[in-house]
């Protein structure tokens, strides 16, 4: 069995990663979606490819700047076949990180994938660079063909493969019948598990143990469980990442809140939590976090929107119990920030931090925030402020990236939304071997008379930002003024590092 290839995790990578899911893009559309990033890292393939009208090796020489066939033009993509398959492996595989799989598996393709995921030769899946392989179980065809499924299995328990249960599954028992019984084989193997919309009783109550079954789980995915599952999890000695991802927990009463979980490998914990229906309140979702000890815990996404005094209990409980957290993102409504923004000023081993507020438009962060985050936490390399939704009061100011520039010289990377104040570059007196080498903020009120200024301004106190990693949007400016501005921008940031010549 393949180990898995050592790389930088998919979260990890969102910001410059381009993901292609080909489904109904015509050529054109697709070669423009190509132009957002030049990188592709995560490529995922479904049932829309076509080896009838187009190979994908025609489709990778459009995407390299060849001329696009008028007869190509307006078509879609169908199903791909063997041909299109091999053809992209033989020009463009290299570059593939991330594959997920919804075609069709069949027996010849099992076997491919079967010498791929063995560590055996690996004649047409060439993918070197490749840290993780999916299955959705729509590509399933639950076949009564007993070495086809003995294959299938054996593939999905490969370290680099992931098994996604589609929630369109739900609508078809016989299918969700089919998959639980396939679980029930692999879960001694099965290494990660991806349900979405799926109902915690179908997916394990054929399990005794619930998730405790799963004894080589490392990676989970789900939108829904139940406090017994979550429970559960204490039998799973490898499981190293949860994401809890648009919905809730339901509490069964099978587990009473006052039993702790201990789950002493996992490091990171995703509650993507934004989506709120009668069926999964929100609220469910964090009594978890209270009553859960997580000591390796290194990275950490939240979205808590509940009073000051059970926030303040959930961060002082992770500050107890997982010292070790390192990466933070948290969602919050922007009501109560200033009493909240002080308690997240403990974790004093952050190196990456993301704030993302949204809906109402009280108490923003400002620029004394600011000043306390960039003194309390002197390891932070990554900082990233993004605002989400209409009205919310934009507080921040040009002196905010002078304080960062002062009090965080391990700073790298910054992300910033604000407006400006009454900047004076020959002010501001910086280290000169500041580290950061990445920079966009979003202004709000940005003139073009004021670019040249703000452009010095910048260079001043980030003199070792690259023009490639600078990036300045206007907040009133329509599409073709933000494409100008940035150019002008870009421009003068330029000209400002060649000291005005």
């Amino acid at each position: 069995m393949a180990t898995k290839v050592d790389g930088p995790h998919p979260a990890t990578m969102l910001t410059d990663t381009l993901v292609l899911t080909f489904k109904h893009l015509s050529t054109p559309d697709l070669i423009r979606a190509s132009l957002v990033c030049r990188l592709w890292s995560l490529l995922a393939l479904n049932m829309h490819w076509s080896k009838d009208w187009v190979t994908l090796s025609q489709v990778v020489a459009r995407l390299q700047g060849l001329n696009v066939t008028k007869e190509a033009q307006g078509q879609e993509l169908g199903v791909v076949g063997k041909e299109a398959w091999i053809t992209f492996n033989e020009h463009h595989a290299e570059k593939v990180q991330y594959l997920t799989l919804e075609v069709p598996l069949t027996q010849e393709l099992c076997d491919l994938l079967k010498k791929f995921v063995s560590g055996t030769e690996r004649p047409g899946l060439p993918f070197p660079k490749l840290y993780a392989l999916s299955i959705a179980s729509k590509a399933m065809n639950w076949s009564d063909d007993e070495e086809l499924m003995d294959t299938v299995k054996f593939i999905l328990t490969s370290p680099l493969l992931s098994f996604i249960i589609d929630h369109h599954e739900s609508s078809q028992p016989l299918r969700v019948n089919a998959i639980l019984k396939t679980l029930v084989d692999l879960a001694p193997q099965l290494r990660h598990l991806k349900a979405f919309q799926t109902s915690p009783r179908e997916l394990i109550g054929n399990f005794p143990g619930g998730f405790g079954a799963f004894k080589q789980l490392t990676q989970l995915h789900v939108s829904e469980i139940t406090y017994s599952a979550w429970k559960s999890l204490e039998g799973c000695p490898k499981l190293a990442e949860v994401m809890l991802q648009y919905s809730g927990m339901v509490w069964d009463g099978s587990v009473e809140m006052e039993d702790t979980t201990v789950l002493p490998t996992l490091h990171t914990l995703r509650i993507d939590n934004r989506c709120q229906t009668p069926t999964f309140p929100k609220a469910y979702i964090y009594p978890i976090l209270l009553h859960t000890t997580m000591p390796s815990l290194r990275t950490i996404q939240l979205e808590i929107t509940d009073s000051a005094p059970r926030f303040e209990m959930i961060i002082r409980r992770l500050q107890e119990n997982s010292p070790l957290i390192e990466e933070l993102t948290w969602w919050y409504d922007c009501d109560e920030t200033t009493s909240k923004i002080e308690h997240l000023l403990p974790f004093a081993r952050l190196v990456r931090l993301t704030l993302i507020p949204f809906g109402s438009p009280c108490g923003p962060l400002t620029n004394a925030h600011m000043e306390e985050i960039s003194r309390k936490l002197p390891r932070l390399k990554e900082l990233y402020y993004r605002p989400r939704g209409d009205g919310i009061i934009v507080a921040l100011t040009d002196a905010s990236l002078v304080t960062l520039a002062r009090h965080s010289p391990l700073l790298e990377k910054v992300h910033l939304e604000m407006q400006l104040g009454n900047f004076t570059p020959d002010a501001c007196v910086v280290d000169p071997h500041l580290s950061v080498r990445e920079l966009s903020i979003r202004v709000l009120n940005l003139s073009e008379e004021a670019i040249p200024a703000f452009a010095s301004f910048l260079t001043t106190i980030y003199p070792n930002v690259d023009a490639s990693s600078f990036s300045v949007t206007v907040g009133h400016f329509d599409e073709a003024d933000q494409r100008r501005t940035q150019t002008s921008l870009t421009d003068a940031f330029i000209k400002a590092r060649r000291g005005g010549t």
